[in-house]
C-alpha cells in the first residue's frame, strides 16, 4: 500500500509538470472557444466600461479551487482593507496542492494601476475556463502482483493394499493357504502446471485534457468541444456523430484538427449526439483513454432546421 501511494504521488507530480509544459506551449487559438469572446492579452483584460472586473476568487476547496466573480475596480486596485490584489496573494492553484494549502486570486491587469495577480499562462487558462480547473484524468492503478502459483500435481500416490490373511477353517486336515503378499501399485509422476509470469505494473500515459464543461449543445451552432489533448506519447482523437443511433454527417458534424474537436448539431427533435474519444499510447506505459458525449439541447420551441454557419 505504501509503494502504491508513493507511485501515485510520483505520477501526480509528472502530470503537474506536463500541465505546466502544455500551458507553456499552447497557443491562444487552441484554447479559445469561438462561441465566446477571446480574452485580450493587454491591460484591462477583464474590465468593462462600467468599471467592473471579472476575477477568479480563491476558495479553500481542492475540488473547486476558484469561484468566478465580478467586482468593482476599487476592490482589486491594491488599496483599502480587504482588497483582493493586496490580501489574496499566493501562487496559482496546481494539481500537486493538498487540502490546507493556500493559493492566490487570479486578477487581470488594471490599466494604469498594476499588471495583474497570477496573470501568467496557468492563471490565464483557468480564467478563460470560467475559473474552473482543467480536467486531468486519473491514472489507471497498477495491477497487483499475485506471485507464481504453486503447481498442482495431476495424480496422487495410492496407499498399498494389504490382503487380510484368512483364518483357516477347522477340518481334519487343515489346509494352510499362506499369507499372500500385498499388492502395491506404482506412484505416478505428477505433471507440473505451467508457471504464470506476472506482468509488471506500468503507469498510465500522463495526459492533460481540456474539454468543454457543458453536456448539452445548442442546435445550429458550431462550437469547440475539445480544446486540447496533450499527452506524453502518441495521441489518437476520434469524433463520431449519431442521430437516432445511426452514424450521420447530415444533421450532425464533427471536425478533428490539431488536437481540437469542433461540432454542430442542426436538429433538436432528433436524438442527436457527438462522442469524442481520445487514446494515448507510449512504449512502457498503459494506454490512457478518455471519452465524452455531448447531446443536443432540446429546449422548448426549437424545431428541426437547416445547419447554420460555424
Amino acid at each position: 500500500m505504501k509503494a502504491a501511494g508513493s507511485r501515485r504521488r510520483q505520477w501526480w507530480a509528472v502530470i503537474a509538470m506536463l500541465l505546466a509544459a502544455a500551458l507553456a506551449t499552447a497557443t491562444l487559438s487552441a484554447m479559445t472557444d469561438t462561441s465566446s469572446a477571446a480574452a485580450p492579452e493587454v491591460s484591462g483584460a477583464g474590465q468593462d466600461p462600467a468599471g467592473k472586473v471579472t476575477i477568479c476568487h480563491r476558495t479553500n476547496s481542492i475540488a473547486n479551487p476558484y469561484s468566478q466573480t465580478t467586482v468593482n475596480v476599487s476592490a482589486v486596485d491594491g488599496s483599502g482593507n480587504g482588497d483582493h490584489y493586496r490580501q489574496h496573494t499566493g501562487p496559482v492553484w496546481n494539481p500537486t496542492m493538498v487540502q490546507g494549502d493556500t493559493w492566490g486570486d487570479i486578477i487581470p491587469p488594471i490599466s494604469g494601476v498594476h499588471d495583474g495577480l497570477n496573470w501568467n499562462r496557468p492563471g490565464k487558462l483557468i480564467w478563460r475556463l470560467g475559473c474552473q480547473k482543467p480536467v486531468i484524468p486519473t491514472p489507471t492503478p497498477s495491477p497487483t502482483d499475485t506471485g507464481t502459483p504453486t503447481p498442482t500435481p495431476t495424480g496422487s500416490t495410492p496407499s498399498p493394499t494389504d490382503t487380510v490373511t484368512p483364518t483357516p477353517s477347522p477340518s481334519p486336515s487343515p489346509t494352510d493357504t499362506g499369507t499372500p503378499s500385498p499388492t502395491q501399485t506404482g506412484t505416478p509422476t505428477p505433471s507440473p502446471s505451467p508457471t504464470v509470469s506476472p506482468t509488471p505494473g506500468r503507469p498510465a500515459v500522463p495526459c492533460v485534457i481540456l474539454a468543454r464543461a457543458a453536456k448539452k449543445l445548442p442546435p445550429r451552432k458550431r462550437i469547440t468541444l475539445l480544446k486540447e489533448a496533450s499527452c506524453a506519447g502518441e495521441v489518437t482523437i476520434k469524433a463520431q456523430c449519431r442521430v437516432n443511433g445511426q452514424k450521420t454527417s447530415k444533421d450532425c458534424t464533427a471536425l478533428v484538427r490539431n488536437g481540437q474537436v469542433r461540432g454542430s448539431i442542426s436538429c433538436s427533435t432528433a436524438s442527436a449526439s457527438i462522442r469524442v474519444r481520445v487514446v494515448a499510447t507510449r512504449s512502457g506505459f498503459t494506454a490512457q483513454r478518455y471519452s465524452r458525449t455531448w447531446r443536443v439541447n432540446r429546449s422548448a420551441g426549437v424545431v428541426c432546421e437547416g445547419s447554420g454557419k460555424g
